[in-house]
């Protein structure tokens, strides 16, 4: 088995490697002038499991590419097999058109390519939309980092605490900590888009007064909704 590290997340790969007690293999990662990607594999993976460690986060277009150029370095050298982990899964927001606007579906673009680049396996966090783990024909697995939370949560010992699901699609995050945490209350935010990147809360459901509000979402962008 061999591990690799993509450039958007050296250190997290770090650790993983620590924790595990395996070594990175390495890997040559450059740019020629016109910032094309250049990928060269230091090591024999002929028959090999891999696993890649690249976060598809900003510049996501730059970490996408550069996930796919691993990929096919590694197929191309005989792996015999390639598990993606990828700790944020970029353009997982664009999962559908929306009231048939003209727009695309991203989300299945994306998956459409990670495929056709030879990943056997991909890893991910929370995962936006669940459904988009029907996109994939290849083994998708969204691992939940709820008992994590749960277990801070605890430990900081909240005063009258109260959970706060941002928006009606963070409703089930929301409840499952609510769940785990003996069935706290929990209340809504009902906000609209007035325009791309800009949001504005229409209403609160529920009541929030001197209560200690924990906010479960799953993406900062903006940070608006915060």
């Amino acid at each position: 088995m061999k591990i690799f590290s993509g450039t958007s997340v050296i250190h997290l790969s770090s650790l993983i490697s620590r924790a595990v007690n395996i070594e990175l293999s390495q890997i040559k990662i450059c740019r020629f002038k016109d910032n094309e990607i250049n990928i060269k594999i230091n090591e024999n993976v002929r028959g090999e499991d891999v696993y890649i460690i690249q976060s598809t986060c900003n510049p996501v277009n730059d970490n996408l590419m550069e996930l796919m150029l691993i990929v096919d370095a590694l197929k191309r050298s005989a792996a015999k097999k390639i598990i993606a982990i990828i700790p944020y899964y970029g353009y997982g927001r664009q999962d559908r058109r929306a009231n048939s606007e003209q727009v695309p579906i991203t989300a299945k673009l994306v998956a459409n390519l990670l495929s056709i680049s030879g990943i056997d396996q991909i890893i991910t966090v929370d995962i936006h939309c669940e459904q988009i783990q029907g996109f994939f024909d290849i083994v998708f697995d969204s691992i939940s980092p709820e008992t994590i939370f749960v277990k801070d949560i605890n430990k900081k010992n909240f005063s009258n605490p109260i959970i706060v699901a941002p928006d009606f699609g963070s409703i089930r995050r929301a409840r499952k900590i609510s769940q785990a945490l003996k069935n706290i209350e929990v209340v809504i935010i009902e906000k609209f888009r007035p325009n791309f990147n800009e949001i504005e809360v229409a209403n609160i459901i529920g009541n929030v007064k001197n209560r200690s509000c924990i906010l479960v979402d799953d993406i900062i962008d903006t940070a608006s909704t915060l």
